[in-house]
């Protein structure tokens, strides 16, 4: 592992991208053509600096990118014809795995439908809970002849090694291509306390807004034109096919101008602070390339603290906690923090009473609110906001099909009559189809006993990129009746 003693975070960055280029030059030759997918089109910033670092990787090594897609606009046979015999990359970050699953069943697909090409995963942290999808994923990985693992810390590439018969290599996230970042403005605030509100949350309670400090997450985004065009090219690609180069040359121009929307967002909350705490790992990533001082702690698995380990650990402007507790009783009493506190100009007596309040509201369990909690929150928002989505669409009483992974169905407070399971069968939900004829077969059974319409809720939408033909019968034969975040709902009566 490195050991940097206590470098700046200067310094740290220029020697994250000096190893990135080692790792990547010799797998990335100079000029060569190049197919990037998997561009993050959902709001987590963190995802966006990993696209934006490894395009930025990319031009500086003189390579073209000749196809980009996002999980739901990949086309084997248009990236063929582009991409000929050139090189693919899969993008990084901290979703391969069983936790992810869309994204993971993406990139396998990706892999099996291009054995010819050479192929590289950008450095990602490994995590999986099932040995059936280890050996799902292995036999994936070890049936491609030339496939490379990048990946960002040392439990990764010791599982990679145990598991996979394929090359794996430790690696930097690609963020750090970015370089050095400016401040989008000054500090408003003592402080901002970025808070993982999704499947890696560890639970743990974390302060409620008050004076002096702002606390949020950024997995929800203002509106932006920019997405309403990228969604309109998506459905027109869908639904135009003979027009499919045309739409994809303008749907990839969207790709960067998005995430770089969702990068400034990311940094914009961040440069509120003087000082920041967070168990993102981007979050983390971003204060370093912001030069912002913060407390680290981990996500649920140990992604935070292997990355920490691995890179940097020794930067000064980062301290570590164990726990919420651990934030507010010891990380802003360390001498070395306190510090460097100082030396970035952070008034430490207005810190220190913000500090002393939420040690106080802690104690007495007032003011906080632990992640699991808030996500429950937006839960049975989201719940409540597909209900009415449905209602809108069929009215009430209305039979409809609905494929949830059998999740929200009875959360939804609809008719138990109304709200059909995907097999159709009296007895329930029997899982997901075997296949795309399977799933077309039982819409079709489905259609014959009146049901008129279906809905994709949020928690199965991974079926509209993994069985691609069932999709593409959906959205070629049924009129699209709304399509968001939480659900997508077609008119099968046509």
């Amino acid at each position: 592992m490195p050991n940097y003693s206590m470098i700046s975070g200067k310094q740290l960055i220029d020697k994250l991208a000096s190893t990135i280029d080692k790792v990547l030059k010799p797998l990335v030759p100079a000029g060569a053509s190049c197919a990037l997918l998997e561009f993050p089109n959902y709001a987590n910033s963190g995802d966006s600096v990993i696209w934006l670092g490894a395009k930025a990787w990319l031009r500086r090594n003189r390579n073209t990118v000749v196809y980009s897609c996002d999980k739901e606009t990949y086309s084997r046979e248009l990236m063929a014809a582009q991409l000929g015999s050139g090189i693919i990359l899969l993008q990084g970050g901290g979703n391969f795995g069983d936790i992810w699953t869309d994204l993971q069943h993406f990139r396998e697909r990706v892999i099996q439908d291009f054995p010819s090409n050479k192929i590289i995963q950008l450095p990602q942290t490994l995590h999986f809970r099932q040995e059936a999808s280890i050996a799902r994923t292995r036999l994936i990985l070890e049936a491609h002849p030339d496939l490379t693992l990048l990946v960002r810390d040392q439990a990764s590439l010791d599982f990679a090694r145990q598991q996979f018969a394929v090359p794996a290599t430790l690696c930097p996230d690609m963020a750090f291509a970015l370089g050095p970042v400016e401040r989008p403005h000054q500090a408003q605030t003592d402080m901002v306390w970025l808070a993982r509100t999704d499947k890696e949350t560890q639970n743990k309670p974390a302060p409620q807004n008050e004076l002096g400090l702002i606390c949020t997450d950024w997995l929800e985004e203002p509106h932006s034109a920019l997405r309403d065009l990228n969604e309109q090219l998506s459905r027109d690609l869908k639904q135009l096919p003979d027009k499919a180069p045309e739409l994809y040359r303008g749907l990839v121009g969207t790709y960067d101008p998005i995430a770089r929307e969702r990068f400034l967002r990311g940094i914009t909350t961040l440069s509120q602070g003087h000082v920041v705490v967070t168990d993102r790992l981007h979050g983390h990533i971003m204060c370093l390339l912001l030069d912002i001082p913060h407390v680290l702690m981990d996500n649920n698995y140990g992604k935070v603290r292997g990355f920490y380990e691995a890179w940097t650990r020794d930067n000064k402007l980062t301290c570590w906690a164990d726990s919420p507790e651990e934030v507010v009783n010891t990380a802003f009493s360390d001498t070395r923090f306190r510090d460097v506190l100082q030396t970035k100009g952070i008034n430490l007596t207005t810190l220190d009473r913000l500090v002393g309040r939420l040690k106080a509201s802690m104690e007495t369990q007032t003011g906080w609110i632990t992640a699991g909690e808030k996500a429950k929150l937006l839960w049975k928002t989201q719940l409540n906001q597909t209900r009415e989505d449905i209602l809108a669409c069929v009215g009430i009483g209305q039979p409809f099909i609905l494929v949830d992974e059998d999740q929200i169905r009875t959360e939804l407070n609809l008719n138990a009559g109304t709200v059909i399971p995907f097999s159709g069968q009296e007895q329930g939900y029997l899982g997901p189809p075997v296949d795309d004829d399977a799933a077309i077969q039982a819409l079709a059974q489905m259609r014959k006993n009146k049901a008129g319409f279906i809905a994709i809720a949020w928690p199965a939408f991974w079926w509209l990129d993994y069985y691609t033909r069932f999709a593409q019968h959906l959205r070629t034969n049924f009129q699209c009746m709304l399509k968001n975040e939480r659900i997508e709902m077609y008119d099968l009566r046509a």
